[in-house]
């Protein structure tokens, strides 16, 4: 049996800049998990409580996998098919059986109701279904090729896809992130996974950075989940990448994303402040000019009232709903306990959540247990 984790994501900063290859962002791993186990079995079945424990079984086509209930395609568990069809791909390149088994996938990375929480959860589920995979097939994988695996199987459901949650899934930590350019992730004819695995990919970049011990970083919830693809979605509607508009804020969120990583270095809580304020306000104004939808009056109300208690606050991610973050120097417990006091009071819920430790370049990145016999 092998059991895996993957945790879910907070954006520090370099949201919506980061769709644009080789830009920079600030992506935190917190500690909500997607856990995943795969026992032995006679046929690859997929167990989920995304889809009220229903079992669901595998259909081929080819390298495509689908997962069904009842015999109805499940598209919502598309982000799993994917990663359950580039790891079987890389199994049978290697010349490896494949090794039929009983997929299992728990979340917390979902609030009351089994609504999201804006965490990165198909991304978590994405990297810890690799990982445990990879695992029961005896692939051996080092931390950055099972980016590369789950980077491959996300583009396939979501060309559009920054990959910087699955880089904090897998790496912990906090992670400076650049997206690789598409066109290094398309397999030409005759390319194996194995050729996307090692051949260089133009623009990625992951580093890890610390967080200093002085830093608190308070999350709050606003109750409406969102999903950032549909944001994105108008984004490219309204021009894409290729607006002036859009390039402004690129330059503004790079420099501003650089400076925030000198400032968490140094351990200046003031420069981090004062940077993430500039990052809520550049994508005010992104959302003034394009009509995103980024600012819901919740997360105005999250951030207006972080900012009354002398923190700097701003959305986390996408935007339209979902969660937002308020940052402030550790020692003020006041200052941390007005905030959380008047989130509630607005209907806003303080998310109790925690930096996961960087496990970046370990030999084991996702937490993981190998063990003999059957589930509990």
């Amino acid at each position: 049996m092998i059991e895996c984790r993957a945790p879910g994501k907070l954006y520090l900063a370099g949201e919506y800049a980061v769709l644009s290859p080789g830009r920079p962002a600030l992506i935190m791993a917190v500690d909500r998990f997607a856990r995943v186990r795969v026992t032995d079995a006679a046929t690859t079945t997929v167990n989920t409580d995304l889809c009220a424990g229903h079992e669901h079984s595998i259909a081929r086509d080819g390298d495509r996998v689908r997962l069904r209930h009842h015999d109805r395609p499940a598209d919502q568990l598309a982000p799993v098919a994917a990663a359950i069809a580039i790891v079987e791909r890389l199994v049978r390149e290697r010349n490896l059986p494949l090794r039929p088994g009983r997929v299992e996938i728990g979340t917390d990375l979902h609030g009351t109701g089994g609504r999201k929480l804006g965490l990165g959860s198909s991304a978590a589920v994405t990297v810890a279904v690799i990982d445990a995979l990879a695992r029961h097939h005896e692939l051996r994988l080092p931390p950055a090729h099972r980016y590369r695996l789950a980077m491959l199987a996300s583009m396939t459901a979501d060309p559009h896809c920054s990959g910087g949650d699955l880089a904090a899934a897998t790496f912990g930590g906090i992670v400076r992130y650049q997206r690789p350019d598409p066109r290094a992730l398309r397999m030409p004819t005759g390319w194996t996974v194995d050729d996307a695995l090692h051949r260089p990919w133009s623009g990625l970049s992951i580093t890890p950075v610390e967080i200093p011990p002085g830093l608190r970083i308070e999350v709050g919830w606003t109750g409406s989940p969102a999903r950032s693809s549909e944001r994105v979605a108008v984004l490219y509607s309204r021009g894409g990448t290729e607006d002036p508009r859009y390039g402004r804020f690129l330059a503004r969120s790079d420099a501003a994303v650089d400076r925030i990583t000198v400032a968490l270095t140094d351990g200046d809580i003031a420069a981090v402040a004062a940077e993430i304020r500039l990052v809520a306000a550049s994508l005010v104004t992104l959302d003034h000019e394009m009509g995103l939808g980024i600012m819901t009056p919740a997360l105005s109300e999250l951030c207006r009232i972080a900012e009354a208690s002398g923190a700097a606050a701003k959305p986390s991610g996408a935007g339209g709903g979902d969660c937002g973050i308020a940052v402030l120097d550790a020692a003020d417990r006041d200052a941390a306990r007005a905030i959380t006091t008047g989130w509630r009071r607005a209907g806003i819920d303080p998310l109790a959540l925690a930096l996961v430790p960087s496990t970046a370049l370990a030999p084991s990145t996702a937490v993981c247990a190998t063990q003999k016999g059957t589930p509990a």
